[in-house]
């Protein structure tokens, strides 16, 4: 399984042309592009509530300074290793890093060249070669590109668009790596207004997630409502493991209903 998040990536800027790849593996599977982030919607509390499936009250993690979560809740990595997956984490920021258990992952890419647009780049290079090589049950890739763009230019701006399709294109390498047959899910942390995200106003709340499992979702289907903290009990039902009991969210792959056609 792969799983993706793509930092900042606004909801309202997901379109077939922007993100033909996004967009197209939406249709192979359920999607919901109304779904919510946590307060504060920052990059290292949203993430901390991704990985570990619980909300910024319960790990403890309110800024980006480096953390260590207040919670024996598992990341998503950590469980899947635990019931003897091999997993593999792909990131560009040592914060997030900081937030992953250190015996979470089987093979970690870490670099931290501050806020680098070539990061990505890199990233995808990691994750391609630990997909491609079937070395393990799960990936873990981070991109930052269009959020990056975000703070420099604005949420709406040309700059912004632009990096949303680099990030497109960045996910289809993923993609095409993982094969067509390979469940797949990918979500953001949080949306954005102006050059922030720090206001939990409507627009930086609202995020998404996409989910491909052939044979356990059904194709061109979507859920009217999700949650950031739903990431992690997906991934692990996905992966054939029980979800832990101490997350706070349920498994969107387990929801036969509600279900609408996208």
């Amino acid at each position: 399984m792969v799983v993706v998040s793509i930092d900042g990536m606004a909801p309202r800027h997901i379109t077939r042309t922007t993100m033909p790849a996004l967009t197209t593996l939406a249709l192979q599977g359920a999607s919901c592009f109304t779904a919510r982030t946590v307060t504060p919607p920052l990059t290292l509390p949203a993430h901390t509530s991704m990985l570990r499936g619980v909300d910024p009250a319960a790990h403890g993690v309110t800024g980006n300074a480096s953390a260590a979560p207040h919670t024996d809740a598992p990341t998503f990595l950590k469980a899947a290793r635990g019931a003897g997956r091999s997993t593999a984490a792909c990131i560009s920021w040592l914060p997030l890093d900081g937030v992953i258990e250190r015996d979470a992952a089987s093979e970690r890419f870490v670099i931290d060249g501050g806020y680098d647009a070539d990061n990505d780049r890199r990233v995808v290079d990691a994750a391609v070669a630990a997909i491609g090589e079937a070395r393990h049950d799960l990936v873990f890739a981070y991109l930052i590109g269009p959020d990056l763009a975000g703070h420099d230019h604005g949420w709406d701006s040309v700059e912004y668009v632009a990096a949303v399709t680099r990030a497109d294109t960045a996910l289809a390498q993923l993609l095409d790596a993982a094969g067509p047959r390979a469940s797949v899910l990918v979500t953001t942390d949080h949306d954005g207004l102006g050059t922030g995200h720090a206001d939990p106003a409507a627009e930086v709340m609202e995020t998404f997630v996409v989910v491909r499992a052939p044979g356990r979702i059904r194709p061109a289907s979507g859920w009217p409502a999700a949650s950031l903290l739903d990431v992690a009990p997906t991934v692990a039902d996905l992966c054939g493991i029980t979800p832990d009991h101490r997350w706070e969210g349920t498994s969107l792959a387990s929801r036969e209903r509600p279900l609408t056609d996208v």
